[in-house]
């Protein structure tokens, strides 16, 4: 009987504690964003800084961000320039002037958009 009641309770703990790990990794990916009020200009990440100091030798990375271009709603950049090469954050059909979506399921609006977002990234990182 005490061999049961041990499995139990040891089942008990490792539900308990998957369950707190659980929470607290959802805690951890949750960052609520108010529509009312744009996200703060954003530094590059602590971790790419890391990565391109220990991995790479091409210098700092610098954070590209643009007006002409949505602002991201995460925790990201439009686009980060390490050394000679840019990383670019995906872009979706949003017009940054209106933050209206544009073309209503229409492909060749939406794209038209996003081509025009992605330019304006571009052209900003030079």
């Amino acid at each position: 009987m005490p061999f049961a009641t041990t499995r139990i309770a040891v089942a008990i703990a490792t539900a308990t504690l998957l369950l707190l790990l659980h929470i607290a990794t959802l805690s951890l990916a949750f960052q609520p964003v108010s529509p009312l009020r744009p996200p703060a200009p954003r530094s590059v990440s602590p971790l790419l800084q890391r990565i391109t100091t220990v991995g790479m030798s091409a210098g700092a990375p610098k954070a590209v961000e643009t007006k002409d271009a949505p602002a991201p709603v995460g925790p990201y950049n439009q686009a980060v320039l390490v050394g000679n090469t840019l990383y670019v954050s995906g872009q979706v059909a949003l017009d940054p002037k209106s933050g209206e979506m544009v073309g209503s399921g229409d492909v060749e609006a939406e794209t038209r958009q996003v081509l025009k977002n992605l330019d304006a990234v571009l052209k900003e990182a030079g």
